[in-house]
């Protein structure tokens, strides 16, 4: 899936700096999923804060503040940035 992002790993990176978030490409998890996946399974989860539609360097991106899937998981932030036929998520 790497190959099909026509990105450095230092803009993937910057991507995610642009929304505030500093991550190392080592953290990121690429998918397949879609941005609409992620916000319809966003709905079933245990709670979360914020949900917005955002722009990433100019790349469609997802986040979701204080998401928790289950309820007694640790709250982190989920942020999903779509390059065109992979997504780029962290949580």
């Amino acid at each position: 899936m790497r190959t099909d992002i026509k990105l450095t790993d230092e803009e993937i990176e910057a991507a995610f700096s642009a929304l505030g978030y500093g991550v190392t490409i080592d953290d990121v998890v690429l998918t397949r999923e879609t941005l609409d996946n992620f916000a319809t399974a966003v709905a079933g989860y245990a709670s979360h804060g914020r949900v917005e539609s955002r722009k990433a360097g100019g790349h469609p991106a997802l986040v979701v503040e204080r998401a928790q899937a289950r309820k007694g998981q640790p709250r982190n932030d989920l942020v999903v940035i779509d390059f065109g036929a992979v997504r780029a998520a962290i949580h």
